[in-house]
């Protein structure tokens, strides 16, 4: 009988857990990392709602850095560590990873309609580097390999570019507000809120209302979220030079699903493409939106 393995998804916003099983998840729970009062009561709670089950392995993504056994979410104050997790849970094997890491390694698994695309060559192409850019509370961004590899780092904490004068200009507000302007000052949902100010709209929105407000036609935050596709497009096109990721892009994200349809219609591809010489190359890639919200939870329940 194939091993019970407890797979989670610690981000800035949610906390995700599932049991997994002969390489799928199944039995999953969900709540609001503010509900939480820390890494092992969240332990404690999903265990509970899963029915406090006996597993033999434990495989946790986490929002932040992983190093010597341990992460802390980069958005927010819980740590994991691999001993109190093997302790809380009984798992006799432990494993930490980055979130967007794990979201990487579960591409291979998504089903046929579960990434939309976004335009350009098709779909990803699995033999080639694809990259995967994460979009919700923060921004990651991850490299899969032909092998079956995935690679993490701290891609969102990179310079955020601007692309003309008016970005220019959103740039240097966003400086002014959070002295470094990186691409997840930008491109996150607080980053969306923050683009939102930045062109006239209430500084106070939640990234929700901003979406809600330029779906209904509202000038300030159509506007923001016109640049938010544009940045991401740019951030999309910059990562797919840097990680020479061929085989195409993916975004996911619970932010960029608010509104795919505009992400779609947007000059979000335009951006993408436009790199010079290196522009025909781009036009090969595809970009594709990932549709659920489970993608890391995929990739851990089908390792080994």
């Amino acid at each position: 009988m194939d091993e019970l393995a407890l797979v989670g998804d610690v981000g800035g916003t949610h906390a995700r857990f599932a049991l997994a099983r002969g390489g799928a998840p199944f039995r999953a729970v969900a709540f609001p990392v503010a509900d939480g009062a820390g890494a092992e009561a969240a332990l404690d709670r999903a265990l509970d709602c899963l029915g406090a089950p006996r597993v033999s392995a434990a495989r946790i993504a986490v929002a932040g850095i992983v190093e010597n056994g341990s992460a802390r979410l980069t958005n927010g104050a819980w740590r994991f560590d691999r001993r109190a997790i093997a302790r809380r849970t009984g798992a006799a094997r432990v494993e930490l990873f980055n979130d967007v890491q794990a979201a990487a390694l579960g591409l291979r698994r998504l089903a046929p309609g579960d990434a939309a695309p976004l335009g350009g060559g098709g779909a990803l192409d699995f033999g080639r580097p694809i990259a995967l850019l994460a979009v919700g509370t923060g921004f990651g961004a991850a490299l899969l390999t032909p092998d079956g590899r995935a690679l993490a780092g701290e891609a969102g904490h990179a310079a955020l570019a601007a692309g003309d004068e008016e970005e220019a200009e959103i740039v240097r507000r966003l400086r002014r507000e959070t002295e470094f302007a990186s691409l997840e000052t930008a491109l996150s949902g607080p980053g969306l809120s923050r683009l939102s100010a930045a062109l006239g709209g209430d500084g106070g929105a939640p990234p929700a209302t901003v979406v809600a407000r330029a779906l209904a036609g509202r000038a300030p935050e159509a506007a923001a979220l016109r640049r938010f596709c544009l940045f991401l497009g740019a951030a999309a096109g910059d990562l797919a030079l840097a990680f020479g990721a061929w085989g195409g892009v993916a975004i996911c994200g619970g932010v960029p699903r608010r509104f795919a349809g505009v992400l779609r219609r947007s000059p979000f591809r335009a951006r993408f493409e436009a790199r010079g010489r290196f522009a025909e190359r781009l036009r090969a890639a595809p970009t594709v939106l990932v549709e659920r919200d489970d993608l890391a939870l995929l990739g851990l329940a089908a390792l080994p």
